[in-house]
């Protein structure tokens, strides 16, 4: 009776929406995005288009730096295409934006609806429906450590495609002990169609390694 009971309760947390599982990984999420500064990172990247006309391969190592809120950039240090070495323009660097996961945000808790789907000892499983039909609005899967209440793994796509492509599907994987919740790899598939109905087939991985949190930023601008 007492094991039914328990298994119960489970049950009901998993199902209830925002599951408890969800809402203890945002509160531990939000916690550490309040006291992350920035941090710096060793970035490979490796993207890949092919058509059926040609086949582009670029590699690029980098350094990536991090600034709270949302500014990113990358120190390019050495890049490839397909396999030859390109010489790289002294300071050359790439801006970008870093949001943080919307799902696991205030907003994000209070709108997305989050749908148990499996799981085990290691790993629960959530469906994550958007709200609305918007390209900055994401359907996909979360998985969390059921214990330590960290990401495991993020799938995600917009609920709206941008126009021409098929597919847009990128995924995050966490390494749990990392003091602040950010990914070791992503992949990037994605199918874009030309208005002459050609496919090109988009690949990236990306892996990051050597973070370093909150400390002096010498190459900030």
């Amino acid at each position: 009776m007492i094991s039914f009971l328990i298994f119960s309760l489970f049950t009901f947390s998993l199902l209830a929406n925002p599951p408890d599982t969800v809402l203890y990984a945002a509160q531990i999420y939000q916690a550490e995005r309040s006291k992350l500064q920035n941090y710096k990172v060793r970035h490979i990247v490796v993207s890949k288009l092919e058509s059926s006309s040609e086949t582009y391969i670029e590699k690029r190592i980098q350094t990536g730096y991090f600034i709270s809120p949302d500014k990113f950039f990358f120190l390019i240090k050495e890049k490839w295409i397909n396999h030859q070495p390109v010489k790289v323009k002294k300071d050359e660097v790439e801006k970008s934006t870093k949001r943080e996961i919307e799902w696991l945000s205030k907003r994000g808790i209070k709108e997305y609806k989050f749908s148990y789907i499996g799981g085990n000892e290691q790993v629960a499983k959530f469906k994550v429906q958007s709200p609305h039909i918007d390209r900055d609005w994401y359907n996909g899967e979360i998985w969390i450590h059921p214990s330590q209440y960290k990401i495991l793994k993020i799938i995600r796509e917009p609920s709206l495609l941008p126009v021409g492509y098929e597919k847009y599907t990128t995924e995050l994987h966490f390494d749990t002990d990392l003091p602040f919740q950010e990914p070791y790899l992503s992949k990037l598939e994605a199918i874009f169609i030309n208005e002459r109905g050609e496919k090109t087939y988009v690949l990236v991985d990306a892996s990051f390694t050597e973070y370093e949190f909150n400390i002096p930023l010498k190459t900030e601008k």
